[in-house]
């Protein structure tokens, strides 16, 4: 992989015979003193790959495997929501489902205790 302002590694790569496989989003993050535009620290990646025939009989290559794309932060954090949302909702559904089986117990010791009086 390289970074997407460095063109001459891009070059070299594409003059190798590698191919463009996936550009992995936000991969980089640079020391704010060593990126190339002000105010920016995260830098998007290009992934090449370069195929080889399994020999001189003409075979096609094989597939190109895809990488799996590095989550960026804001989805890293919706994710952690989202299962933070879940649990909320799992033990909100415990707890009514607890206070219902309660109800009836509750009401027959009120109704005892208005008996003794």
């Amino acid at each position: 992989h390289v970074i997407t302002h460095n063109m001459g590694a891009i070059r070299f790569y594409k003059g190798h015979a590698f191919a463009l496989a996936r550009r992995l989003a936000n991969f980089y993050v640079l020391p704010p003193e060593n990126c190339p535009e002000t105010g920016r620290v995260r830098y998007d990646a290009l992934l090449f790959v370069r195929r080889t025939g399994r020999g001189d009989d003409g075979d096609k290559p094989p597939p190109v495997r895809r990488a799996r794309a590095a989550a960026s932060p804001l989805a890293l954090l919706s994710h952690a929501w989202d299962a933070v949302w879940r649990l909320c909702a799992a033990a909100l559904a415990e707890s009514r489902r607890r206070l219902t089986l309660l109800q009836p117990a509750v009401h027959a010791a009120a109704h005892s205790e208005d008996r003794k009086l």
